[in-house]
């Protein structure tokens, strides 16, 4: 037929735009300190994707403190991405760390995703719930440029902390669709041969 001999390529693409997210969304009930302490959820991937940033939910009093953010792959505590050193005014709010590298991330795959604030007059807070559904990543260190491999990464108790690191999807193959000499549509395999689709 005409309209089946004019289809020539079909594209199976997402948009560029849409969105995913790491961690854990909402505010949890209890502040704890992470002056001097680095602090995340490990959650698993739900797709694959390139980092864009991480949100932290921040309480700072008396005095603005300099923080960053970074995402590590647990089963090897390799560093995937950080974040630029942002000074936190004082204030309660969700705060935006932008990442550096455009990191990778991969479907099922666990990742961390932590903060950590440098020590200074006063105290900076994150937010995280006794309970939960996430494990938690902790360590207590010196305020400085992330280790690769985080050999020190502890924690593993259930908590939900209030970070959470956004990322954009990582479109699907191409998939190339052809007219048949039958008249049904076929697909290219990986070979450069065709395989069927239609009945």
């Amino acid at each position: 037929m005409k309209i089946i001999a004019t289809i020539l390529s079909v594209l199976m693409l997402t948009a560029s735009t849409q969105a995913g997210t790491l961690g854990f969304e909402n505010i949890a009930a209890y502040p704890t300190s992470i002056e001097n302490v680095i602090l995340g959820d490990r959650d698993a991937a739900p797709s694959s994707g390139i980092l864009d940033s991480i949100r932290v939910y921040l309480a700072v009093t008396t005095a603005a403190h300099d923080v960053h953010c970074a995402v590590y792959k647990v089963s090897d505590e390799s560093l995937v991405d950080s974040s630029e050193i942002k000074s936190v005014g004082v204030g309660t709010a969700w705060v935006v760390f932008d990442l550096k590298l455009d990191g990778a991330i991969y479907a099922d795959t666990v990742y961390a995703v932590v903060a950590q604030a440098k020590s200074v007059d006063g105290d900076c807070k994150m937010y995280l719930n006794l309970t939960g559904n996430y494990l938690f990543a902790y360590e207590a260190h010196t305020f400085g440029s992330w280790d690769d491999p985080w050999t020190g990464m502890g924690g593993g108790a259930t908590r939900d902390v209030s970070i959470y690191a956004y990322y954009t999807l990582s479109p699907p193959s191409i998939v190339n669709y052809r007219c048949g000499p039958d008249g049904v549509a076929v697909r290219c395999g990986p070979d450069g041969g065709s395989v069927r689709h239609g009945p």
